[in-house]
């Protein structure tokens, strides 16, 4: 062979190995299998969770066949979501958000506006599901729980008085306009074929407040309890709609 023969040669060879290192690596990143297919790993997809304590405070990890997020901020009312939507859930490009939180709502705004406080939910959870849907982002959305008194002798006992007066509780104020927001919201939902986590009842008592088995002292924020079961009630409702579909 000659001198220049001998250099094509290993001209060829080393072509054909940097081909084969090539070949190798491409495998690996694609994640080529033994029976030719490939398996691509894709990343799980990715759900944000936005809302006040009761969002913030949920341990869940996943749910449905999402990594979860976790946004929630104490004690932000939807107008504060409003806020920093465009940041916190459309800047991350999730594949869906859960948007739960309206109780600041009604707790921070004067009763005798309680009107318009309705009327701003309602508009601010309409404009993150647009926001949502305009970016491809899903959905979902979720009811609020209602509360019962704190547990302490004195709280009861103003209770009893303040029943016996004909006057109604704080804690009946709350729960009738949490119920009543719950209701636009289911019908919302329907009307724009949104999956709903119906927490609202999941939790409640036989007279519509907060069970005592699922509440904290302070007769609002959700125990473990409280977390458990609405967790095994937010799967059970993901795989009720993959079953439906």
């Amino acid at each position: 062979m000659t001198k220049r023969n001998l250099l094509m040669f290993d001209g060829k060879l080393i072509f054909a190995f940097g081909v084969l290192l090539l070949t190798c690596g491409a495998v690996r990143a694609g994640g080529m299998n033994t029976g030719g297919g490939m398996d691509t790993h894709d990343e799980p997809a990715v759900a944000i969770l936005i809302g006040a304590s009761y969002a913030q405070s949920w341990p869940i990890d996943e749910l449905g066949g999402y990594r979860i997020t976790n946004v929630g901020i104490d004690g932000q009312q939807s107008s504060e979501l409003l806020e920093r939507f465009r940041r916190d859930v459309l800047s991350r490009k999730p594949d869906a958000v859960i948007i739960w939180g309206f109780i600041n709502d009604i707790h921070r705004n004067p009763k005798d506006q309680i009107e318009q406080t309705r009327k701003r939910v309602r508009e601010n959870f309409t404009k993150m599901v647009e926001l949502a849907q305009a970016r491809g982002i899903r959905p979902i959305l979720v009811t609020e729980v209602t509360i019962r008194p704190p547990a302490g002798l004195s709280e009861k006992v103003m209770g009893w008085l303040g029943k016996l007066r004909g006057k109604s509780s704080y804690q009946d104020f709350v729960n009738r306009n949490v119920r009543e927001l719950n209701a636009w919201l289911r019908d919302f939902a329907a009307r724009k074929n949104l999956l709903l986590l119906d927490f609202e009842p999941v939790i409640a008592g036989a007279d519509g407040a907060r069970d005592v088995r699922y509440v904290t002292p302070d007769g609002n924020h959700i125990n473990q309890a409280g977390y458990e079961q609405l967790t095994r009630y937010a799967r059970s409702r993901f795989r009720q709609q993959v079953h439906d579909q």
